[in-house]
């Protein structure tokens, strides 16, 4: 008499051993990297101004290379009141820009307004 596992049960441990294993690799991706430019503090001067059509207007920094940042955070808040002004805002790149129209994202940590709005 043989000892091993054949026919259908053969069938249903190899279905189990994959299904672990996926289930192992699933795990370890779940949770995703979040980029290498968010834990670096950033610096960005330039014009705060709102871009975009109701409902989808969003609060930017535009810098002299005409490079795009959506200001997201609380910290965010009160530079609706600074629109059109030169500011330097420091904070994390939370996500890259996606193409036109879709800038990186900023999440403001501070801000203060650089020296002349000229």
């Amino acid at each position: 008499m043989r000892h091993g596992v054949t026919g259908a049960g053969a069938v249903l441990a190899l279905a189990a051993g994959v299904l672990l294993a996926c289930a192992s690799d699933a795990d370890q991706s779940a949770a995703p990297e979040a980029p290498a430019e968010a834990q670096e503090m950033v610096a960005v001067t330039g014009r705060v101004v709102a871009t975009g059509s109701d409902p989808f207007v969003i609060l930017v920094i535009v810098t002299g290379a005409n490079e795009q940042y959506e200001l997201v955070g609380e910290q965010a808040d009160p530079l609706w009141d600074l629109q059109q002004r030169q500011v330097t805002v420091r904070g994390r790149i939370v996500q890259q820009a996606l193409g036109p129209g879709f800038p990186a994202q900023l999440e403001v940590d501070s801000h203060v307004l650089a020296g002349r709005d000229g």
